[in-house]
């Protein structure tokens, strides 16, 4: 009987600390005899799950796992760019400490997290500026940690603003949103790695 392929985020609780090498790895034998005895694994362990965990804190997940049953058995890493830039990465494997690994400062580092600039829910907001509106991020996941007045709505508007904010205002009025909050802008961010473990 032949095992079908998934593919999930790795989100845990099983996170790749190190290749797969060795061949396919699971819960059960990750922390298993290493393939490559000359390497410094309980040093890599300790510093790959630390990086890990906090990645996946940060952004949700930085890999994709191909699983068979229980194993994972492929892998792809999606590093976001603010670690994949940072001096201290060594470039091609950030797990591993040589030839060209990171150095054990990069598990100290503390990462920018997803954010998004957002506005009302209105029509015109998605018609005419290409953003989106608070609630469409945070049925993502996103939630509001920032809120202000909108920058180009401040002072005495131009002409075609003036109509802009016009419309914005009269759109306003059946949702029930008053006046001054179709002139905010909020910063919405991403914080998936509370969220649920996905399972082979």
């Amino acid at each position: 009987m032949t095992i079908p392929i998934t593919y999930t985020p790795m989100t845990g609780p099983l996170l790749l600390w190190r290749c797969l090498h060795g061949g396919p790895l699971s819960l059960e034998n990750v922390d298993g005899p290493p393939p490559d005895p000359r390497m410094p694994w309980e040093a890599l362990r300790a510093r790959n799950l630390l990086l890990l965990e906090k990645l996946t804190r940060t952004y949700g997940a930085c890999a994709m796992l191909a699983w068979e049953g229980d194993l994972a058995v492929g892998m792809l890493r999606f590093y976001p760019k603010a670690v994949a830039t940072l001096p201290v990465m060594g470039g091609l494997c950030l797990q591993q400490a040589y030839p060209a690994g990171s150095s054990e400062v990069l598990a100290t580092y503390e990462f920018a997290p997803l954010e998004a600039p957002a506005y009302v829910d209105l029509p015109i907001i998605y018609a005419f500026t290409g953003q989106a509106g608070a609630r469409f991020w945070e049925r993502l996941g996103y939630r509001v940690v920032e809120g202000g007045v909108e920058p180009a709505f401040q002072g005495e508007p131009q002409v075609e603003l003036a109509a802009f904010l016009g419309t914005l205002r009269r759109e306003a009025e059946e949702p029930g949103i008053d006046s001054e909050g179709v002139t905010r802008r909020y910063t919405m961010r991403l914080e998936l790695g509370r969220g649920e473990h996905w399972t082979s």
